[in-house]
């Protein structure tokens, strides 16, 4: 990722298409909500980019995990993967493919590919979890670029 010279604009960027690809709870019966102290999560994000059709994907996964007090034998968990479509009328400007194929991609579209990937998941998870184990489970605010440590790549 590279910083252009301040080429990113926010209206230039549009959410196309969300799929929701796996929404997976696993709650043993023996399992008591009662006992749970906290969550556990593991996520990544990966973002590929179509230069030809001004696009890009961001792949959200995310595991969680039920922590609870010593009575609970077993834990709930969770599986979840969302698919975000954008497209980006100004990608062109915003990237720079290298003779060796690697692509550098402005930290502010990536940071904003990011953010909405991981804030729309949220609110997606907020709906889908009620009623279930982890409905008091809220996905944290995190700084967006903590997922972009994830490769990206040119789809």
């Amino acid at each position: 990722m590279e910083q252009q010279d301040n080429l990113f604009d926010a209206s230039k960027l549009q959410m196309v298409e969300v799929k929701y690809m796996l929404g997976q709870i696993e709650v043993p019966e023996e399992f008591d909500e009662d006992f749970i102290v906290n969550f556990e999560t593991e996520s990544s994000l990966n973002v590929g980019f179509n230069l030809e059709t001004n696009q890009a994907k961001a792949d959200y996964m995310l595991k969680m995990k039920t922590k609870s007090k010593a009575d609970n034998k077993t834990e709930a968990s969770g599986n979840f993967h969302f698919v975000f479509f954008y497209k980006i009328s100004n990608l062109s400007e915003l990237t720079n493919l290298h003779e060796d194929d690697t692509l550098n991609i402005d930290v502010n579209l990536a940071n904003a590919l990011s953010a909405i990937s991981y804030s729309t998941s949220r609110g997606i998870l907020l709906t889908r979890l009620q009623g279930s184990a982890f409905s008091k489970f809220i996905l944290p605010i995190i700084d967006p670029t903590s997922l972009l440590g994830q490769a990206m790549n040119n789809s």
